[in-house]
């Protein structure tokens, strides 16, 4: 009996659970814990957890400030995302409407470059009562969106 490589490929992945210090939200990254960076102060801070495997980029950003409130989430979501706001020039090509325990969200595809090299991201987006949660994968254009990527992108959970 043959099994699909598809799924022997997910199963060689070594998921690491990850929740944030702070216990707004619980990830599994690819591989190993996240390299953590935060940037700020200032009007609104960021945090970066990401993890790098092969061509693959994995990250969660959480902004911090007063304009990411939930009755807000509609105006700040209706033009997200700003591909050269992320250092992208690009476009999106496509976008879609989410929720995740009661918050607004958006999912987007992003081809284009950055620095040069092209990329895809693949990104969802949610707004809460002061911050904003950002789940991206970035990869290489012309290459599907790896089983590894959809299961980083929906593992990611808001636990307040």
């Amino acid at each position: 009996m043959a099994i699909p490589a598809l799924y022997l490929a997910s199963c060689t992945t070594r998921w690491v659970a990850y929740q944030a210090p702070d216990g707004s939200f619980s990830v599994r990254f690819p591989g190993k814990s996240p390299s953590i960076r935060q940037m700020g102060p200032g009007e609104a801070r960021r945090t970066d957890y990401s993890v790098s495997e092969g061509a693959n980029t994995f990250m969660i950003q959480v902004f911090e400030g007063g304009q990411y409130r939930r009755e807000e989430a509609a105006a700040l979501l209706k033009d997200y995302p700003n591909p050269r706001a992320a250092g992208v020039d690009g476009r999106v090509v496509g976008s879609s409407s989410l929720q995740m325990a009661g918050y607004p969200g958006r999912a987007v595809r992003i081809e284009g470059a950055v620095k040069g090299v092209s990329v895809v991201l693949i990104e969802r987006a949610y707004v809460a009562s002061g911050r904003m949660f950002l789940a991206t994968v970035a990869t290489a254009p012309g290459r599907k969106l790896s089983t590894d990527a959809e299961a980083f992108l929906d593992s990611f959970k808001i636990l307040w």
